[in-house]
């Protein structure tokens, strides 16, 4: 069973609920898929040794290990060109308080997106409306993105955050 980029949205959303309880439906709700979608990647996510369902919990040392070294082969960044989105990568919460760019950033493309940027391909089309109900989930999915697409100086203060958060409860 092969991972779809999806499972890294779905992952995200599962390690901001931490230890509450969840079900398939409130999951698909939060994040703007369908039931059977969110069943078909916590299969995948099991299979890949993601995510344990029996205790319903991310498996956060593998998790990290696939954001920081697998997303970006596994799934590459498309880059575009200029668009209106919502911001994303090094352009989002919360790296840009600490890159300062007078170019485009890169944005997921939105047509009632706040920013001209140039696109960046969402893992998924769900992200964009998962992002807008919530603000830590937008976080993890913009530090995915950097290190999808990013620089080394923004790859490696990416992966001091996603570090952080991940082991934070550990």
């Amino acid at each position: 069973m092969k991972l779809e980029p999806v499972d890294l949205l779905v992952l995200s959303k599962l390690f901001i609920q931490g230890g509450a309880p969840w079900t398939i439906r409130s999951v698909a709700i939060d994040i703007c898929l369908s039931d059977s979608e969110i069943h078909r990647s916590l299969r995948r996510c099991e299979a890949a040794r993601l995510l344990n369902r029996e205790e319903r919990s991310v498996l956060k040392r593998n998790f990290e290990e696939f954001i920081l070294h697998g997303a970006k082969y596994a799934f590459p960044a498309d880059l575009g060109g200029p668009t209106i989105g919502l911001p994303t990568s090094y352009g989002a919460p919360p790296l840009n308080k600490h890159i300062v760019s007078d170019q485009a950033v890169p944005v997921w493309p939105d047509s009632e997106g706040p920013v001209a940027g140039y696109a960046l391909a969402p893992l998924h089309k769900a992200v964009v409306c998962a992002a807008r109900k919530d603000s830590a989930l937008y976080e993890i999915l913009a530090l995915i993105d950097v290190m999808r697409s990013g620089r080394a100086r923004e790859v490696s203060l990416a992966t001091e955050e996603i570090v952080r958060r991940l082991r934070e409860d550990v």
